[in-house]
This record gives structure tokens, sequence and C-alpha cells, in this order.
């Protein structure tokens, strides 16, 4: 794995960075800005 930036940026308040793995697939991760808000929608 090797990262494709040094540092965390945030743009639009959202922190993020992106690394690839050793086959070159490259991931974003992201920070959630609200962590006690669910990621999608729930359903009852």
């Amino acid at each position: 794995m090797r990262f494709l930036v040094d540092g965390i940026a945030e743009v639009a308040r959202v922190r993020t960075t992106w690394f690839a793995d050793p086959w070159g697939v490259v991931f974003i991760l992201v920070e959630k800005s609200r962590p006690e808000r669910p990621y999608f929608a729930q359903w009852d």
C-alpha cells in the first residue's frame, strides 16, 4: 500500500486521503463530518 498524497485534505468540510494497493487499485478514505449521524438513511 502506498499513499498518493501527503497528509489529509479538507474539501467541502470533508477530510479525505487517497492510497493505492499493490495492484494499483486506488482507494479514497473519507472521514464523516458528523460521526453521530448514519452513513445512509435508515428505514423502520
